[in-house]
């Protein structure tokens, strides 16, 4: 079989190192992994695999691939074993690119791929799990501060009124939704509500302030459907894990939507991904979380 070694270390640089350090000094929370499957796998590197005569790219994701004979599409399905499905980072594959891919690991637990690599011999049989961010040793915050420390510098805590309630090492160190680690000592639990990179300040507030009902997404995929021309009754991820939440979701345009939460949610941080499901976990499309809307629960967006 012939082996072939491609350096693709410049554009990963580029695409995704540089990309996660610029969301973050903006405020945002972002998916490395979105970018890294979407442009570089399925993207950089089917290119090179189709220029040396192969025909499709197989990587070690958990999930299933399924052609759809009502629509015609080629379908991402949450894998069998859920407590390992990768689907979530995977809704911003396009068809021709879903066309391209094979997925072995689909119909098979971790423990049962483990088993099979120690019959085979294999030195990665045993090897520790991955970490969620493959560039990052430990903590991101300290990624961070290796790269663009001196571009991160201690701002002011403040509450939606403006009131500054203590200072904080930076914003670009913060997420929405934190709890720990933010170093103030305050009257209650208090948690990230906003982060506002222009004014170097982060927001704090009340468990109940998180509150949403409405998000506002935008860079939207559609993957296994076409875009729906009628608001879209879905289940909705808005985190890495498999937990989702029965929402509405109506398209504006081709490329953003509106997310209306049946039942009140914990705002996710923007930047993040907001993927959606049908009820046999066939991903629908997918995009990137903006914010809350300005109507949802929770008071006026932040």
């Amino acid at each position: 079989i012939p082996f072939y070694v491609i350096n693709l270390a410049g554009q990963f640089e580029e695409r995704v190192i540089d990309n996660f350090v610029q969301e973050y000094l903006a405020g945002r929370t972002p998916n490395p992994c979105l970018i890294c499957n979407s442009q570089l796998k399925f993207g950089s590197l089917l290119d090179r695999a189709r220029a040396v005569g192969a025909g499709r790219v197989a990587t070690g994701h958990y999930v299933r691939l399924a052609k759809v004979e009502r629509t015609g599409r080629y379908g991402l399905f949450r894998a069998l074993d859920m407590n390992k499905d990768q689907s979530y980072t995977l809704y911003g594959m396009s068809q021709e690119q879903l066309a391209s891919a094979l997925f072995p690991l689909e119909s098979l637990s971790k423990d049962r791929t483990r088993q099979i690599a120690r019959d085979l011999g294999l030195v990665t049989s045993d090897k520790p799990e991955s970490q969620d961010i493959c560039f990052v040793a430990s903590d991101y915050r300290d990624f961070l501060e290796g790269r663009v420390g001196e571009a991160i510098e201690p701002g002011d805590f403040v509450d939606r009124q403006g009131k500054v309630l203590g200072r904080h090492r930076g914003a670009a160190y913060y997420t929405v939704g934190q709890r720990r680690g933010l170093g103030v000592a305050l009257n209650g639990r208090r948690y990230v509500l906003h982060i506002d990179a222009a004014r170097n300040q982060v927001v704090l507030g009340e468990r109940d302030e998180l509150l949403i009902g409405e998000l506002v997404v935008t860079r939207i995929n559609w993957c296994g459907i076409g875009r729906p021309e009628q608001p879209l009754e879905c289940q909705v991820q808005v985190r890495y894990g498999t937990v989702t939440h029965e929402a509405m979701v109506t398209p504006e345009t081709d490329t953003r939507a509106r997310i209306h939460f049946h039942e009140p949610q914990l705002a996710p941080s923007p930047g993040q991904s907001a993927v959606f499901y049908d009820a046999a976990g066939m991903v629908l499309g997918g995009g990137l979380i903006e914010g809350r809307s300005a109507s949802g629960t929770g008071g006026s967006a932040l």
